[in-house]
């Protein structure tokens, strides 16, 4: 499962927005060791704005991203976002959509 957000950073603070997602950054670092369920994270920057990111997490399943928001780490990791001017847009869960062709167990199709 893979969710997506979409962030407007205030511009004097994009660098301390991108170094949360780097390795080692508050952001990744917290949220992988508070959550083994996470199979990474990645953050794309615009081209034409540069305060605006999208970050793409990917996730064992739904369930697991939601658990890991009910964790205290989450709302401190909010708030980190907040204090550096970032407004977050949940884009919500994506996945892969099923192909006619393959038959998947247990799966039937509404």
């Amino acid at each position: 499962m893979i969710h997506v957000r979409l962030y407007f950073v205030a511009p004097q603070n994009s660098r301390a927005f991108i170094a949360a997602f780097h390795d080692g950054g508050l952001w990744r670092g917290s949220v992988r060791h508070t959550c083994p369920e996470l199979i990474g994270i990645d953050l794309l920057c615009s081209r034409t704005v540069p305060a605006l990111f999208i970050s793409t997490e990917f996730w064992i399943s739904e369930y697991a991203y939601g658990a890991a928001w009910n964790l205290s780490v989450m709302s401190s990791l909010a708030n980190f976002l907040k204090s550096l001017g970032v407004v977050c847009v949940d884009l919500g869960a994506f996945s892969f959509p099923l192909r006619d062709d393959v038959k998947v167990a247990g799966y039937r199709p509404a």
